[in-house]
């Protein structure tokens, strides 16, 4: 809470502004025992899990086009960049608090659309901000497989490792961390799992550009210090990717 107002409701009504890649809340109502009830705008494509294809992989278009638009995402949560003209390089404000989602992966993401041949890119649109706080503040966390080695830290640097994840993901069908709890390990499965000594990062398979791969590993870096900041990674994909971004 912040004050009298859900900091879900303060972060996505009173902070941001309509961003196309951040999900719009239309209303929402606090029952008398506490409780949230939160209506957002409806997406048609349904959640990113939905659409994985943990078998054979995800194209690498369709790759590029959700790296490019969570990257998006976290370079207005994180600094405020916004990218107004297509033909501009975007802004930043002077000011800004960066926001820290805590809970991206691939359930939280939307499609505005289907994916089909006609439309293989609908928009990507990142939601449920259930566990967003500003920069430094405590939280509680989401889905241990997508939380970094620093955990339990809440900084920008934490949504940039679950995007990295998530390519991992959708390019291997399962996200960087090593299930198998060694021998002798005392602690419960969601320890292990967000012990920095579990995570096993994957260079993408063959097939895929090594250009895609060098941009996933930057995120995946062990080191926070040593993880691209979201606006720098938006704009290694922009030159990177594929044209039309």
């Amino acid at each position: 809470m912040e004050g009298n107002t859900p900091r879900e409701v303060k972060i996505l009504q009173d902070t941001l502004r309509p961003h196309p890649r951040i999900i719009n809340l239309i209303s929402y109502n606090v029952g008398k025992s506490g409780e949230l009830d939160t209506y957002y705008d409806y997406h048609a494509g349904g959640d990113l899990q939905h659409h994985l294809q943990p078998q054979t992989g995800a194209s690498e278009g369709f790759i590029w086009h959700v790296f490019r638009e969570m990257a998006e995402a976290l370079a207005y949560l994180h600094c405020g960049y916004v990218r107004s003209d297509p033909n501009k390089s975007g802004k930043m404000p002077h000011k800004w608090r960066p926001i820290v989602h805590c809970d991206l992966k691939p359930d939280n993401i939307f499609l505005s659309a289907p994916p089909t041949t006609e439309n293989p890119t609908p928009d990507i649109i990142l939601g449920d901000f259930g566990l967003a706080v500003f920069d430094q503040e405590i939280s509680g966390h989401g889905a241990p497989d997508y939380q970094p080695p620093e955990y339990p830290h809440n900084t920008p640097a934490a949504d940039v490792w679950a995007l990295g994840a998530t390519i991992h993901q959708m390019a291997h069908g399962h996200v960087p961390v090593n299930y198998v709890m060694p021998e002798g390990y005392r602690g419960t499965r969601r320890e292990w799992v967000t012990d920095p000594y579990s995570k096993r990062v994957e260079p993408l398979p063959g097939g895929y550009s090594e250009a895609l791969n060098r941009n996933m590993m930057d995120c995946l870096r062990i080191r926070a210090d040593e993880r691209v900041a979201a606006y720098d990674l938006l704009r290694h994909i922009r030159r990177d990717g594929p044209r039309g971004g």
